[in-house]
């Protein structure tokens, strides 16, 4: 039986890369890194990001993910061009800490 554990920063890592989308394809091209043998799906990394438990080789590859995407968050995201690109996303907030509160950075679009 393989050790199950829980990834921890999956709000934070949804937060930040808005698709699901775009972990699953990280992972197909990533996992064998960590021992994933098989491709995963959506509805996995969902779960996963919601706070699931899984084999903890999943939960290691997206610590990975996180760990890399915190590094260097510009190779996740286009530079924006406006603040309107970056309103409505909270990880943006929290990393920015601007001035206003999260409701009113949410109404900025």
């Amino acid at each position: 039986m393989s050790e199950k554990s829980e990834f921890a920063d999956g709000e934070n890592l949804r937060q930040f890369l808005v698709q699901v989308k775009r972990v699953v394809e990280w992972l197909h091209e990533n996992g064998e890194k960590y021992g994933l043998t098989e491709k995963v799906n959506d509805g996995t990394v969902s779960r996963a990001l919601r706070g699931e438990q899984f084999d903890h080789r999943l939960t290691d590859a997206l610590d990975a993910l996180h760990s890399e995407a915190m590094r260097d968050p510009w190779k996740w995201c286009v530079p924006p061009e406006t603040v309107e690109e970056l309103t409505g996303l909270p990880w943006w907030h929290e990393t920015l800490k601007p001035d206003v509160p999260l409701n009113t950075w949410n109404l900025m679009r």
